[in-house]
């Protein structure tokens, strides 16, 4: 690789750099800003709270990405498959083989995007749920006139300082 080369691909990697050091994976051919604007969708369409979703759509806007990319090969493909009459056959044994490769390459990042979003609705379910477990552990212990304490997880609970009697009250 020559120092020009070298130079660009610095120069490159700089230009494509996003929150947390992640890279935009775009080569020479595409425009930065198409995926930035592809990124920047996804941001405002999911609405990311917290560094785990934002990742998750960066993987999202990643693997969308591909997708396209993919898809654009495919149709360069076929585009130069349907321009060359020349020698059909062979050519076509190899055009298909190489669509075949980016179906199932399709297939696999589609899948790979699927359970990333899927895994934002359950991250968020989860979430969800402890903090309506939380929630309502702090309002039994307030209608209850328990002291509370932060817990090991952040959480409020009874004050551990404070033992209750068999018969309901607490020792003096």
């Amino acid at each position: 690789m020559s120092d020009e080369d070298r130079s660009d691909t610095t120069n490159l990697s700089k230009a494509n750099k996003l929150e947390f050091g992640l890279v935009a994976p775009v080569l020479r051919s595409e425009r930065l800003e198409d995926f930035t604007a592809l990124h920047q969708a996804l941001f405002r369409e999911v609405n990311p709270r917290g560094v785990v979703e934002k990742l998750c759509v960066y993987d999202i806007a990643c693997e969308a990405w591909e997708i396209v990319r993919l898809r654009r090969f495919k149709t360069a493909i076929l585009d130069l498959y349907l321009g060359n009459r020349a020698n059909e056959a062979q050519f076509a044994i190899v055009a298909f083989r190489q669509v075949d490769l980016l179906d199932k390459m399709l297939f696999a990042l589609e899948a790979r995007r699927d359970k990333s979003l899927v895994f934002i609705g359950q991250y968020r379910a989860s979430l969800a749920q402890q903090l309506r477990e939380r929630a309502t552990r702090i309002i039994e212990m307030q209608t209850t006139n328990v002291p509370l304490v932060e817990d090991a997880s952040g959480g409020a609970a009874p004050d551990p300082s404070l033992e209750t009697a068999p018969g309901g009250g607490h020792d003096q």
